[in-house]
């Protein structure tokens, strides 16, 4: 069998995460919250640790908790304790990136580095070296307000699974 594997997309709020996995859904075909790459089905969550509802606060946590499909897609915001960079506690991701990395899982990371439309506001490096240690990371660093909404100037990273 292969290794289960979660592969992140990664970026602050307001940043354009939801847009890539929106355009990630327009390449590879509609299909509720599922993708096939090649032919490999992913399930695809396109909230992330940043975003706390206040009906359902812990439904990202409790979610990567509780996941069981081999290979996911999901949107992290890079907030760690070690960093204080959070406003919240429940948005921190070390514990999660630990949960399931104990659980069997490789952990791979596709940064989206700056912002879009705002290339002042980027991922720093110390929030990259943070995920380094969890898993493999590559880093986007193209801005094009252009295509921006529209996912064309994105490319994505390629997985093996």
């Amino acid at each position: 069998m292969r290794e289960k594997l979660v592969a992140f997309v990664v970026g602050h709020e307001k940043w354009g995460k939801s847009y890539t996995l929106r355009a990630l859904h327009a390449i590879c075909g509609e299909g509720a919250n599922r993708v096939t790459i090649g032919k490999t089905e992913f399930f695809v969550r396109k909230s992330s640790n940043d975003d706390i509802r206040q009906k359902k606060p812990d439904s990202y946590i409790n979610f990567m908790y509780s996941v069981s499909s081999p290979y996911v897609i999901a949107a992290l915001c890079p907030k760690f304790k070690k960093l204080r960079n959070y406003n919240h506690p429940k948005k921190v991701a070390d514990g999660i990136l630990r949960g399931l990395w104990r659980k069997g899982y490789r952990l791979v990371f596709w940064v989206i580095k700056y912002r879009w439309g705002n290339s002042d506001k980027y991922v720093s490096r110390k929030e990259i070296s943070e995920l380094r240690r969890y898993g493999r990371v590559k880093v986007f660093e193209k801005v094009d307000a252009k295509n921006e909404k529209s996912g064309k100037s994105q490319k994505f990273p390629c997985v093996r699974v």
